[in-house]
């Protein structure tokens, strides 16, 4: 199949909305992708933390469940707002977006070692239900 000068290929969507949100999406799965493995590099290599141990470990012992809870809602937030956010920045503002795009992940990043290195600091030494027995299941004896 010849695709000569000034024709389109089929999957690609022709110049206009169309092209841009296809641009939006492959921008945001490119960038899904990189974000998991520095995500993953930074914490185990540079932190020596996983993400689940962010999540778990640093969190104080009687709110564990509040702190996972925004912890998971990470995800779905970033799907939600990240082709608004990415389309606005990258296609109507252009290489300025994209300024504006790679301060975000670079403030990001260096503000993460910071706030766990603070987080651990800031913790009690002993946890906090340490001298909580676990409560198991309801006795049946009488």
């Amino acid at each position: 199949m010849n695709h000569g000068q000034g024709q389109s290929l089929p999957w690609i969507p022709a110049a206009g909305p169309a092209r841009g949100l296809a641009v939006a999406q492959l921008v945001n799965s490119l960038g899904d992708g990189a974000y998991y493995v520095r995500s993953a590099l930074y914490f185990s290599q540079v932190v020596g933390l996983s993400a689940a141990q962010i999540g778990f470990d640093l969190a104080p012992a009687g709110r564990r469940g509040q702190y996972q809870g925004f912890f998971g809602a990470g995800v779905p937030v970033a799907r939600m707002l990240g082709p608004l956010v990415l389309t606005t920045l990258i296609v109507t503002w252009g290489p300025p977006g994209w300024l504006v795009l790679g301060t975000l992940f670079l403030g990001a990043g260096a503000a993460m070692g910071p706030a766990v290195r603070w987080a651990e600091r800031s913790r009690p030494t002993a946890p906090a239900m340490a001298s909580v027995r676990p409560s198991g299941p309801p006795s049946t004896a009488r």
